[in-house]
């Protein structure tokens, strides 16, 4: 294991601005879910501000002393706590570091390093996938690290729905890591040449997009080649949503129209409900000056409650 590297806070978060982390990389490989690479790239090239912590990650933060005291009840080894804003980085590439949440010991020899631990508060789902080895955003994360602090095994003791805890134990995996970095080094030269990378379909570049640009200047520009092709696309696409949107449609009325009245309908193990709904009336006044408008000769901009029903497919009953 390398030598750490022990920073300030606002040394740390300087050089993770502009250098790639572990828990970048699953970004960048285009695993997280949440985020795209495209907005981490707009926030390591100071374009956008990060994305504060969410919730979700505060309270794991704040859970760790609860899930390592577990790691070490369970394992019998010692974890020990690096610390914040303390970072390995990487042999070969002065560019990617990590910090880890802990670095387990065998109890019975203090400097025999067991491997990294990151330490997670996940739910039912998440943890299933793990199992299945599904959860690749949170393993790749862990290769990482072992790549950086030159390890051969690691740990991910998540602590699940807040009702259990459950430790998935990992060898190091080089092909995957050589994968990765691959992908790495081609985002971080695209940082530091400020070239934009190829933009995908996420609600996060979405976003992004939207706030590189928020207004229009009234100017035209000429179209590429690839842009003209994805004008040709998008209306095309467009299109086809439609032909979908009527056939769904269809089938729908289809469902509706053999359910009539009838609440349910199901044949085999298709069940479907057509419930009645309410929606109830408004007015876009407050209340107490509703009087008052009305005294004045205005008519309130009054919504009248209405009826609808809402077709959805359902548990299949047996007969």
């Amino acid at each position: 294991m390398g030598d750490p590297l022990k920073l300030t806070e606002s040394e740390w978060l300087a050089r993770r601005r502009h250098t790639i982390g572990a828990s970048d990389v699953a970004t960048i490989c285009g695993l997280n879910p949440y985020k795209s690479p495209y907005r981490l790239w707009a926030e390591k090239t100071g374009k956008v501000e990060p994305e504060p912590a969410s919730l979700p990650a505060k309270v794991g933060k704040a859970l760790e002393p609860l899930i390592a005291q577990e790691y070490e009840e369970r394992t019998g080894r010692v974890l020990v706590d690096p610390g914040d804003f303390t970072i390995y980085r990487h042999p070969e590439f002065s560019w990617l570091s990590c910090t880890p949440d802990r670095i387990a010991f065998e109890h019975d020899n203090a400097r025999a390093c067991y491997g990294a631990v990151e330490m997670k508060s996940i739910g039912e789902m998440a943890a299933r996938d793990m199992k299945e080895d599904a959860k690749i955003e949170h393993q790749i994360q862990l290769q990482i690290q072992l790549a950086c602090m030159e390890l051969d095994r690691g740990d991910i003791i998540a602590l699940i729905g807040n009702r259990k805890v459950e430790i998935f134990s990992f060898e190091r995996h080089d092909a995957a890591i050589t994968k990765a970095l691959t992908m790495c080094q081609r985002f971080y030269e695209n940082v530091c040449l400020g070239i934009e990378p190829a933009v995908d379909g996420t609600r996060s570049t979405a976003e992004t997009l939207f706030l590189l640009h928020p207004d229009d200047n009234g100017g035209e520009v000429q179209f590429s080649e690839s842009a003209y092709e994805a004008a040709v696309c998008l209306e095309e696409t467009k299109k086809k949503l439609q032909l979908l949107e009527e056939q769904k449609t269809r089938f729908e009325n289809i469902l509706k129209q053999e359910l009539g009245d009838n609440t349910f309908g199901q044949f085999l193990d298709t069940r479907y409900s057509f419930k009645t709904q309410e929606r109830k009336g408004y007015c876009k006044v407050d209340l107490k000056h509703l009087d008052e408008l009305e005294k004045q000769g205005f008519e309130p901009n009054v919504s009248l409650g209405s009826k609808f029903r809402v077709l959805r497919k359902t548990k299949a009953t047996k007969f």
